[in-house]
This record gives structure tokens, C-alpha cells and sequence, in this order.
């Protein structure tokens, strides 16, 4: 979200019962980048050069902004019961392609 008061997005909630937070499990300390500047390498026992270069992490987390479709109720209605199927997701939330793309549709349907 951003707030009126920030140029920059700020995390204001988690949706902890999303499956990706629900099922996530931390990988082991000795393959994170702390691990890899720590032995003064940047190996972390995953072979010569496994990681790139030293110091450089074996894993990076993307994240990626979601709506919920509950707050797009407005939209969805619009887009019709048939179409609003096709879109439903099973997580309940829509990526910013996926908001993108229903507003397309909804720009194609209405001729706007």
C-alpha cells in the first residue's frame, strides 16, 4: 500500500493464511548469504563457485504485490458472472497482471 505520507510502498498487512506463507519453510542457515560472508567465501559447501562469486546468496525472495478480490468486488461485478469465474483465483488474490488483465477485459467488453 502507499501512504499518503511515503513515495515508497510500505507493507501495511500479511495475509498469513496465504498457502506460499502457510507452507514456506526456512532454509538452512549455512545457505544463507550471512553463512557464505561468515566462512569468508562465498562457497557454502555447495561446490566451487556455486554461488556466483563471494559473498553472493544462494537464494533471493521476491515479493510481489497482491489485491485481494474481496476489495475488488466493484470490478468483479462488473466483468459479469461468466467472466468472473474465469478470473477467480484460489488463493482469493490477483497479481498486478491479473488486476491488469481484468480491467482489459472490462475496457474490451465495455468499448471504453
Amino acid at each position: 500500500a502507499l501512504k499518503k505520507t511515503s513515495a515508497e510502498p510500505v507493507v501495511t498487512k500479511v495475509c498469513r493464511d496465504h498457502p506460499d506463507i502457510r507452507e514456506w519453510k526456512p532454509w538452512p542457515k549455512a545457505c544463507t548469504a550471512e553463512a557464505a560472508e561468515a566462512s569468508g567465501g562465498g562457497d557454502s559447501g555447495g561446490g566451487a563457485g556455486a554461488a556466483g562469486g563471494k559473498g553472493a546468496p544462494v537464494a533471493s525472495i521476491e515479493v510481489e504485490p497482491v489485491w485481494r478480490m474481496s476489495k475488488l468486488k466493484a470490478l468483479i461485478d462488473a466483468l459479469g458472472a461468466e467472466e468472473a469465474k474465469s478470473v477467480t483465483t484460489e488463493d482469493g488474490c490477483w497479481s498486478r497482471s491479473e488486476c491488469i488483465e481484468a480491467v482489459r477485459s472490462y475496457v474490451e467488453r465495455k468499448e471504453l
